[in-house]
C-alpha cells in the first residue's frame, strides 16, 4: 500500500481534496485511491463512462434474458390456446360428419371458419401486427361455435396439478 504526505497532515474521514496520482486503468471503475482520498475529477468521468458501459452492457444481457423468458412464456400459451381451438374442431367435425342435417351445415361451416383461422395464423410471425385481432376474432368465433353445439366455452391454461384416473 502507498503512502502519501500531504500539506496538512493524513487525509481524515469527509477530506474533500483529490487524490492527484492515476489510478491504473486495469484497476475496476469502482476502485478508490488506495489514499482514500477522492478521484481526481478526469477520473471521475472514466469511472462513470466505464461504469455506464458495464450497465449498459449487463442491462441489456439481463434484458435479452427476460425478454426470452417473456417471449417463450406468451408464445407457448398463445400456442395451446390455438392448438385447443383445432383439436376442439376436429373433434366436432368428427362427431358431426355422420348426422347431415340443416343444422348440422351450418354448424359444420362455423367449424370449417374456425379451422380456417387456425391455419391462417401467424405463428412464424410473432412481430405480425394482426396476432392479436386474429386471435380475438378466434376467440369470438370459438364462443360462437360453442354456442351454436350447445357447450360450455372452457379453455383452461393452467397446468394440472396432478393426475387423477
Amino acid at each position: 500500500m502507498r503512502t502519501h504526505t500531504y500539506p496538512g497532515g493524513a487525509p481524515q474521514v469527509g477530506d474533500m481534496r483529490m487524490c492527484t496520482h492515476p489510478i491504473p486503468k486495469e484497476r475496476t471503475w469502482w476502485a478508490i485511491c488506495t489514499c482514500g482520498l477522492i478521484p481526481s475529477p478526469e477520473e471521475r468521468t472514466r469511472f462513470r463512462g466505464k461504469g455506464y458501459q458495464e450497465g449498459f452492457i449487463e442491462g441489456g444481457q439481463l434484458g435479452e434474458a427476460e425478454g426470452r423468458r417473456y417471449g417463450l412464456a406468451n408464445g407457448a400459451k398463445i400456442g395451446s390456446e390455438v392448438s385447443f381451438y383445432k383439436g376442439f374442431v376436429v373433434t366436432w367435425k368428427c362427431l358431426l360428419q355422420n348426422n347431415q342435417d340443416a343444422k348440422n351445415s351450418k354448424k359444420e361451416k362455423a367449424l370449417n371458419s374456425i379451422l380456417e383461422m387456425v391455419h391462417n395464423f401467424p405463428y412464424e410471425d410473432p412481430t405480425n401486427e394482426k396476432l392479436q385481432e386474429d386471435l380475438e376474432k378466434m376467440r369470438a368465433k370459438f364462443k360462437q361455435i360453442c354456442s351454436l353445439l350447445n357447450v360450455k366455452p372452457t379453455f383452461h391454461t393452467e397446468k394440472s396439478v396432478g393426475m387423477s384416473f
